[in-house]
């Protein structure tokens, strides 16, 4: 008998024991899943939405912490634009509107803004003053909206005539409309933008300048604060940011409670077992042919207990995010994520093998068998 038909036979013979193992290992990798899709995409969203769009400064009322309260009127977008060192100032509006039992982001941006080279658009631009919208692909899903169809946001008609995809989480159910458009529809953004995105010229793309310019924009325009898109972002999402701590620790305390019930598996196994590695070892077999075939049982476990996890987790938590009453954070999926899932059985696999094949290092066969 070698190791491989000894630990395939134990999984045979103690099927109830192992099949309840092997769920507690699924529902683990399924919170897992989601806890790591929840902060990964949190993440995500606030790091795409600025930072990988060259976005250096951004500009919102003075000592305004809520950005949808913030208004800033449009004569500072074009002040800005006189600033030696800035490259591109563009004034946006971010609202939050109902559609039907949800809330969508609602973007408002200048048909000539730069944001728009970030998207791909299935269909056109909205024309300005028009009353055109462009939806999120996700919103496009969800809904069964397409090109051609009406929506309405804040009680007017809009008609769609394009979908596009974005790379930042906040965009994928969100719409956009011409900034004069929005201007015009909500009588609180008249001739006003809740922020202004400003990029430097390359030159001044490091942070000692972008201090200074952060700076000479205050100074310039009191009645504004500037800061930069990393210390804005950090500032802005701190709560949401508690939401990801919470997510991490969830995650740790799923991931130790799985090893320790694989290793309580493991463990229970190597001591209903004594006398027969007893009497194997004395015909033979070395104590590492034993913690082979621990290994491959916490292996297999863990194999099939991690496809199951994940493939249920990602159905889970496509499910979860499609019902959040405001559709703005997506699960975050990439290489990265995998990896860390890999990593996560690879854990769970090594940790419990390591604490069940402890006690098989002081066996001694003779007086195991004896004892028995």
């Amino acid at each position: 008998m070698n190791f491989l038909t000894f630990t395939v036979k134990d999984l045979i013979r103690r099927k109830i024991r192992y099949i309840l193992t092997l769920l507690g290992i699924t529902i683990g990798i399924v919170t897992c899943i989601i806890m790591l899709a929840l902060s990964e995409g949190i993440r995500d969203s606030f790091k795409g939405a600025y930072i990988e769009r060259n976005i250096d400064i951004v500009v919102f009322a003075k000592d305004e912490f809520n950005l949808l309260a913030s208004r800033i009127d449009n004569s500072v977008v074009e002040g800005l634009k006189n600033i030696h060192e800035i490259e591109n100032a563009t004034g946006v509006i971010l609202d939050i509107v109902k559609y039907r039992k949800s809330y969508v982001p609602v973007y408002g941006w200048p048909l000539d803004s730069p944001m728009f080279g970030e998207i791909k658009i299935n269909g056109r631009l909205p024309l300005s003053g028009q009353r055109e919208v462009l939806i999120g692909e996700l919103f496009a899903q969800n809904s069964g909206k397409k090109i051609g169809d009406t929506l309405d946001i804040k009680r007017k008609t809009f008609h769609i005539v394009g979908i596009f995809q974005s790379d930042i989480p906040f965009e994928k159910s969100a719409f956009i409309v011409p900034l004069i458009t929005l201007q015009r529809l909500d009588r609180t953004y008249r001739d006003t933008v809740v922020a202004i995105n400003v990029t430097l010229k390359p030159a001044y793309r490091i942070k000692e300048k972008i201090d200074l310019v952060t700076a000479e924009i205050e100074n310039t325009f009191p009645e504004v604060s500037a800061q930069s898109s990393d210390i804005f972002g950090e500032e802005r999402t701190e709560m949401i940011l508690m939401g990801e701590k919470f997510a991490q620790l969830v995650f740790l305390i799923t991931l130790f409670a799985v090893i320790l019930g694989l290793s309580n598996t493991m463990i229970t196994s190597v001591f209903e077992k004594r006398k027969l590695m007893g009497l194997l070892m004395t015909i033979g077999w070395k104590k590492s042919d034993i913690m082979k075939s621990l290994f491959l049982q916490a292996f297999l476990l863990s194999i099939a207990g991690g496809i199951l996890g994940v493939t249920i987790g990602f159905f889970t938590t496509h499910y979860i995010f499609n019902q959040l009453v405001i559709q703005i954070f997506t699960p975050s999926w990439d290489y990265l994520f995998v990896f860390k899932v890999i990593g996560t059985l690879l854990v769970v696999t090594v940790t419990a093998s390591v604490i069940s094949s402890w006690s098989i290092v002081n066996i001694n066969p003779i007086e195991v068998i004896k004892s028995e």
